[in-house]
């Protein structure tokens, strides 16, 4: 890679070298004419808010000091900006802009709601505008996502609940465990020899295992037999908090594909249109207004 370079390199300078003065004057002279040309056309762009010349020419023919030269204060962000905005509320005028993230790049709601959320996104400088990726996939299968989570949460507080009422049995059951491997372990130390200290000591350790193993299983359900319940009643509180907030984001689902078929039609209808308010206004065509 690096010879190819070397090659390219020493064959623009015999090129270079090749050429008369007067050729080079030329070149020179085109190279500058045609950065003059670039530079006109931008002014004459923006003095006429010719958004389409702009970003052809802003986002193509302008290397990159010329961009950052015309848009040290973002004067170009924010004409470019504006203008989308204002198109596009022209278009759908029930969209509102929820959220500025930067002079480019803002998000946007259908309508207004209670518990709203952006739901669109712009960015200007490109431009590009999209629904969300997470918020399509939940308008586009919004019964199975919010369900299949409601009811795994409705699971998991029967459990809390099953638990607490097999907490005595279960700790019983594993008492009586214990108290059989304490039992056995009395038996082996009681018994233990100079010649069978080898053997007493692996029985032991097995018996110290599954002694821990126990202890273990027993913390686990000393929460759920405790009178103040205080760690259960923390886990119960902490799943009905979530169980609510999936309860709310599918009320909000549900209100927001409400007004996506008062507006649009559909959740692919307003994929659709926004796709086409896009490629109309790079176009610099007229797109039919209202959504619908």
């Amino acid at each position: 890679m690096d010879t190819e370079k070397e090659q390219t390199v020493t064959d623009s300078t015999e090129k270079v070298q090749d050429l008369s003065f007067d050729d080079i004057k030329r070149v020179a002279a085109d190279n500058i004419s045609a950065l003059l040309k670039d530079l006109q056309d931008f002014e004459t762009a923006i003095k006429e808010e010719n958004i389409q010349d702009i970003y052809r020419i802003y986002n193509g023919r302008l290397n990159k000091e010329l961009r950052q030269n015309s848009n040290q204060n973002h004067e170009i962000d924010e004409l470019l900006a504006s203008k989308i905005h204002e198109s596009l509320i022209n278009v759908f005028p029930f969209m509102h802009q929820m959220k500025k993230e930067d002079a480019t790049i803002f998000y946007y709601q259908i309508d207004q709601y209670y518990r709203q959320r952006p739901t669109v996104y712009l960015d200007s400088s490109i431009p590009e505008l999209y629904i969300l990726p997470n918020v399509l996939e939940e308008w586009r299968n919004p019964q199975t996502t919010s369900k299949e989570e409601i009811a795994a949460l409705e699971v998991k507080m029967d459990e809390i609940e099953a638990k607490k009422i097999n907490a005595k049995i279960a700790i019983d059951q594993l008492d009586a465990k214990l108290h059989e491997l304490k039992t056995e372990q009395n038996n082996i130390e009681q018994n233990k020899g100079f010649f069978n200290r080898g053997k007493v000591d692996e029985d032991l350790e097995a018996i110290h295992i599954k002694q821990k193993q126990l202890q273990e299983q027993r913390l686990k359900w000393l929460p759920y037999l405790t009178t103040d319940n205080s760690q259960v009643h923390l886990e119960k509180e902490a799943l009905l908090r979530e169980y609510e907030d999936k309860r709310l984001q599918r009320a909000i689902i549900t209100k927001e594909l409400r007004l996506i078929n008062k507006h649009f039609g559909s959740v692919e209808q307003m994929v659709e249109k926004i796709d086409a308010f896009l490629v109309g206004y790079l176009a610099g065509e007229g797109v039919e207004s209202n959504g619908r």
